[in-house]
């Protein structure tokens, strides 16, 4: 009550003709909209100004595009009604050509559905990627449109769940390494990246407490495919495949803490521009 009445002495102040309770009727004012915007939204009046018959005319223009419609459709209905009629006496007078025809029907419904089904959807998806008819479609465009991609990886590498519990790629380091992200190297940061499909299955990779060999393998086979897309330098990758993986327990003490290296890497050679 303190906070409106201090509004109504501010609006009096400012706006001496229009105070609160007048103007000309009484006036509240909403949470989070100006008092003026509130009182259109309590009073406005501007589709029946006339009152009454105004009421009755907004009644009659729907009755009338009601009617309109049902003109419109009552040749169709009609024929419609037709076919059925004459289809309901047939049936009555060949009852087993109908039922023979409803089994050949079913059976072939219940072995084409398991087909058509996922085709429909993969059809539906592809139109919908070049239309944009899917509201999920809609929405990474508005993504697109809003942020850029590398606001767009941030954003995502902030809220991704690494293990149990563990989102975001800072606490995924500080978990499973004991650093601080830009402390990683590349075989840390891949190993990361390769727990995204299943982090809580993958999890007990660091509950083992070593990673299997397999596991080192496909990660420097991530670096070769990172490599020939041009996404790490040679040097890049000479020195990640002598890079191994060494997990940190809570309980243990903190590693050796590594200089962080940031910068932006020129393709075609190994030259770094220090941030």
């Amino acid at each position: 009550m303190a906070t409106q009445d201090g509004q109504a002495s501010n609006a009096s102040a400012t706006k001496p003709d229009i105070a609160l309770g007048e103007f000309p009727f009484p006036l509240t004012d909403g949470p989070t909209e100006s008092r003026y915007l509130t009182w259109l939204r309590n009073h406005s009046n501007y589709m029946a100004v006339r009152g009454f018959l105004d009421y009755l005319r907004s009644v009659g223009v729907l009755l009338r595009g009601i009617i309109i419609n049902f003109l419109i459709f009552l040749p169709y209905l009609l024929i419609i009604a037709i076919v059925l009629a004459y289809a309901h006496h047939w049936m009555l007078a060949n009852p087993f050509f109908l039922t023979l025809w409803a089994i050949v029907l079913g059976v072939v419904w219940i072995l084409l559905f398991p087909i058509a089904m996922p085709l429909y959807k993969i059809v539906r998806y592809r139109k919908s990627l070049q239309t944009g008819s899917e509201s999920s479609v809609k929405q990474r465009d508005l993504y697109e449109r809003t942020f850029k991609k590398d606001e767009m990886m941030e954003i995502y590498l902030n809220i991704i769940e690494f293990g149990p519990d563990i989102y975001g790629v800072k606490n995924a380091a500080w978990h499973y390494f004991g650093r601080r992200p830009a402390e990683l190297n590349l075989a840390e940061c891949l190993f990361l990246s390769s727990l995204l499909p299943k982090p809580r299955e993958y999890h007990k990779l660091y509950e083992k407490g070593e990673l299997p060999q397999s596991w080192l393998f496909n990660i420097r086979q991530l670096m070769e495919i990172a490599h020939k897309n041009a996404r790490i330098s040679d040097k890049e990758l000479e020195e990640g495949k002598q890079e191994t993986i060494v997990f940190h327990k809570e309980d243990a003490p903190p590693p050796v803490p590594r200089a962080a290296v940031t910068g932006s890497h020129f393709t075609g050679d190994d030259a770094w521009e220090a941030n």
